[in-house]
C-alpha cells in the first residue's frame, strides 16, 4: 500500500482544486511499478506545468510492505511520526527532499528511507496546521505537544480497552486538540492519516500456521476462519481462505476473500486479478469477470490465461472480432506462448465458420 499526505500552499477553492488534481495523478502513478523517488519526480512532472503562479505543495509518501517494513520520502513536509506500540517512545522520521511544483525535480533530489513496524506500531502523517495552531492565549501547539497527545491517548486506550487502534486513536487525539485551541478560529487546514500494523498480527499468524499444517481441509478451514476472526487483513490467511473455499466449491466466498486480499494488499498483479476473474466466470458474473481479466492484462498484456479467458467472455457476447484482438495483442507480447497460438487458431476458425 502506498499513501500520500500533501499540503498545498494557499487556501480555499484554488488549493482544493490543486489537491484534487494531485490525488488524481497520484492514484494513477501508484499502479505503476516505480520507486518512491521516481514517483515523486513523475508526480511533479505531471502537475507542475498546470499549477497557478506561486503555488507549490509539500508531500510525504509512505509505502507499506507485506513483511511489515515501510519506506518513505519527504518533499519538504512535516516529519513522519513512528510510535512504538509497547513503549512510551516515538521517533520523528525525515529524509531530504524539496517541495514540489516550484521547478523541475529529479529522483536524485529525494532520499528514500526504510523502517520496520512491529505489531501495533503506527505511523502518523499530518499537515503542519496541527503544530502551528495557537490556543486562545496565542500559544502554538508545537510538535512535542502534538506527539505527547498521541502518545498519551494511545496509553489511555491500552489501559482502558487493552488495545489501541487507529480508528479510535484519531478521534481521541482530536478531542485533546480541540480542548487546547478552545474557541480560537482554525488558522490552517488540518489533515491526519494514521497507518497501523495490526496488534493482532502475531496471534493471527500463529493460528494461520496451524491451519496451513492441519491434517484435513475441514480442520484447516476451521483454523483459517479463527485466524481471520483474530485479524481479517492477514494476507496469507486471506489467500488460504480463498483456496480452501474454492476447493469446497463455495465460489462466492472464495471470491470475497480474494477481493479482500486485493483491497488489503494493494496487489495488482496479472495472476491475482486473473484468479478473481476465474471465480466470477464460474459463477456466471461475466461483467465482473471481464473487468478482472482486463485488469490482469493491464498488468501484463501477454498473460496467456487472462487473454484466453477474456476472449471467451467476448465470444459469449458474440464479439468475435474483439476476442481476436485480445489474443493478437497477447501474442505480440508473448509470441512463443503455444496456448495463445492455439486459441487464436480456434477463434479464427469460429470467425470463418
Amino acid at each position: 500500500m502506498t499513501a500520500i499526505m500533501a499540503d498545498v500552499s494557499g487556501h480555499g477553492v484554488p488549493a482544493a482544486l490543486v489537491t484534487m488534481a494531485l490525488h488524481h495523478h497520484f492514484q494513477q502513478l501508484v499502479t505503476i511499478n516505480m520507486s518512491l523517488p521516481e514517483l515523486v519526480e513523475e508526480l511533479n512532472r505531471q502537475i507542475q506545468p498546470n499549477l497557478p503562479d506561486g503555488t507549490y505543495f509539500t508531500a510525504q509518501i509512505v509505502r507499506l510492505y507485506q513483511d511489515h517494513t515501510f519506506s518513505f520520502v519527504n518533499a519538504g513536509h512535516h516529519r513522519l511520526m513512528h510510535f512504538d506500540y509497547n513503549t512510551e517512545t516515538y521517533e520523528g522520521l525525515d529524509s531530504s527532499g524539496i517541495p514540489l511544483g516550484i521547478a523541475k525535480v529529479s529522483r536524485e533530489d529525494y532520499e528514500e528511507k526504510y523502517g520496520q513496524l512491529r505489531p501495533g506500531d503506527f505511523l502518523v502523517m499530518l499537515t503542519d496546521g496541527f503544530a502551528e495552531q495557537r490556543n486562545e492565549a496565542g500559544e502554538p501547539a508545537g510538535v512535542p505537544r502534538v506527539a505527547s497527545w498521541l502518545q498519551e491517548e494511545k496509553s489511555r486506550l491500552l489501559e482502558r480497552e487493552r488495545v489501541a487502534m487507529a480508528d479510535t486513536l484519531g478521534p481521541s487525539f482530536l478531542v485533546r486538540f480541540e480542548q487546547f485551541i478552545g474557541k480560537r478560529p482554525a488558522e490552517d487546514d488540518f489533515a491526519m492519516l494514521i497507518l497501523q500494523s495490526s496488534p493482532f498480527f502475531s496471534s493471527s499468524a500463529a493460528i494461520h500456521e496451524k491451519a496451513r499444517k492441519a491434517p484435513s481441509p475441514d480442520r484447516s478451514l476451521e483454523l483459517a476462519l479463527e485466524s481471520y476472526e483474530e485479524e481479517p487483513t492477514y494476507l496469507k490467511n486471506l489467500l488460504l481462505l480463498s483456496r480452501l473455499t474454492y476447493m469446497r466449491k463455495d465460489l462466492k466466498e472464495s471470491g470475497r476473500y480474494l477481493k479482500e486480499y486485493i483491497h488489503s494488499s494493494g496487489e495488482a498483479s496479472a495472476q491475482i486479478h486473473c484468479m478473481l476473474g476465474n471465480v466470477f466466470y464460474q459463477t456466471g458474473e461475466y461483467k465482473e469477470a471481464k473487468a478482472s481479466y482486463k485488469r490482469s492484462l493491464a498488468a501484463n498484456p501477454g498473460f496467456a490465461e487472462a487473454a484466453i479467458m477474456l476472449s471467451r467472455v467476448y465470444l459469449r457476447e458474440e464479439r468475435k472480432n474483439r476476442a481476436q484482438d485480445v489474443l493478437r495483442i497477447a501474442h505480440q507480447c508473448s509470441p512463443g506462448d503455444e496456448k495463445i497460438r492455439a486459441a487464436i487458431k480456434k477463434v479464427e476458425s469460429l470467425a470463418q465458420g
